[in-house]
């Protein structure tokens, strides 16, 4: 499999069997393999959390992967949801941007906050690298671009620069010193985990060549929203499975977390709905998610059960406080689902705010908890949030239409966010059944 594959030969991972007694060590050995599909004793160590929801259940102590903290320039505070303090304090991790999407405000902030540390960006094409000089130099940064190795002369001294923009298939230079990099950031990852000749992680993974990265190194990925499925599964164990969403300032924040919630088959309503194969998409939405009582009924008992517990967990306590708040919204694909919803509360004395698609599309401030009630197959239209958002979704079992949508967007969410009550676990299992 690609992740075994893949954490054979990764200079940055972990051995989960250390120390452990040797009845712990088969029964350790064995789940990792076969649930995780990873050798236990080369780990990549963005996805120790997988290991330590497993260890959890046979009663084994988790293992930690704590890296030195890389030190932060003191003008720059950072959100604890934001990428750049999981890069001061973590290891690997995966940005999802959209297409066309530029990364040069990012890469600015990147180098910005880490002043002292050594960066390495790899970049696909000439003007794309010259272009990242070019705006780094202006925001009076030092850095140099590398387009072709780089032959050092008698008694020459090799440069310094803090900061190398190199071709991604020029990674294996030596001149790059990649052994002295504090953080790597890999513009197009799918080409990074790409096993031919022509990509450099067969070098840079061959200690050999000593030009494999230091231990405790921050690996960053950066992926396309519309990346194949494959691609993404071969991506996660390199850059690990913690996913970040960037926004056009160059801010990138940690994704939504997603938890299904499964309506039960004894839902009637399509049976008098008086839908015929005949019947359009929209006729199906109105008939089996807008006017559906039973349905509309089941999602406002959900919010309104969350609006009471919500304040019982850390990052909804964190944000809030104290404050008279609403952490919990439900959102619809229009204003007909809206109003709908909106009418149903008038004579309940506990209220939950209903939001439209054209309501949440434009901010980064949304409520801790959106209960997902249009039924749709892809993601929300939502913006990289500055604090933890938790989606919780209908996975309705009520027909083939809606199971059929609510697979979809499982998909989308395994591309791009959180999923599961374990996240770690339930993402890496849920790639290999799909």
């Amino acid at each position: 499999m690609q992740a075994t594959c893949h954490s054979d030969s990764l200079a940055n991972s972990f051995d989960c069997l250390r120390g452990l007694t040797t009845d712990a060590t088969l029964r350790a050995e064995a789940e990792v393999n076969a649930k995780l599909d990873l050798n236990p004793s080369q780990v990549p160590s963005g996805l120790v959390p997988a290991v330590n929801e497993l260890f959890a259940g046979l009663g084994i102590r988790p293992v930690g992967t704590a890296l030195p903290p890389l030190p932060t320039s003191e003008t720059a505070p950072l959100a604890r949801c934001e990428l750049l303090s999981q890069i001061a304090r973590g290891a690997e991790s995966l940005i999802v941007r959209k297409n066309g999407q530029s990364l040069l405000p990012f890469i600015a902030r990147l180098c910005a906050t880490f002043t002292l540390s050594r960066i390495i960006v790899t970049v696909s094409n000439q003007r794309t690298g010259i272009e990242a000089v070019n705006f780094l130099r202006s925001q009076g940064e030092d850095c140099w671009f590398l387009d072709d190795e780089y032959w050092l002369k008698e008694d020459q001294v090799r440069p310094k620069h803090r900061i190398r923009i190199v071709l991604q298939d020029k990674l294996w230079l030596n001149s790059l010193e990649l052994g002295n990099a504090d953080v790597v950031l890999v513009t197009d990852s799918a080409f990074f985990v790409r096993d031919n000749e022509e990509c450099p992680h067969t070098l840079l993974f061959d200690q050999q060549f000593g030009l494999h990265f230091k231990e405790d190194v921050r690996l960053v990925g950066i992926a396309q929203e519309d990346l194949p499925l494959a691609d993404f599964k071969a991506i996660w164990p390199i850059f690990g499975l913690r996913t970040y969403l960037l926004n056009p300032q160059g801010e990138a924040y940690l994704a939504p977390r997603v938890t299904w919630v499964t309506r039960s088959k004894q839902d009637r309503s399509l049976f008098a709905s008086g839908l015929t194969q005949d019947s359009t998409h929209r006729q199906k939405l109105k008939a089996l998610v807008w006017d559906n009582q039973p349905r509309n009924n089941a999602i406002l008992r959900l919010a309104r059960r969350l609006k009471h517990e919500a304040l019982e967990y850390a990052f909804v306590r964190e944000r809030y406080g104290n404050s008279v708040c609403n952490p919990v919204a439900i959102v619809t694909e229009n204003l007909l689902h809206r109003k709908v919803l909106v009418g149903m509360q008038e004579a309940h004395k506990v209220r939950v705010p209903v939001m439209a698609f054209e309501d949440i599309e434009q901010r980064d401030d949304l409520p801790s908890f959106l209960v997902r009630a249009d039924a749709g197959t892809g993601l929300l239209p939502l913006l990289a949030q500055r604090n933890g958002i938790w989606v919780i979704d209908v996975q309705d079992q009520t027909s083939k239409y809606l199971s059929k949508r609510a697979r979809s967007r499982q998909k989308a969410y395994l591309r791009h966010w959180h999923v599961g009550e374990q996240p770690f676990v339930s993402k890496w299992q849920s790639v290999h059944r799909l």
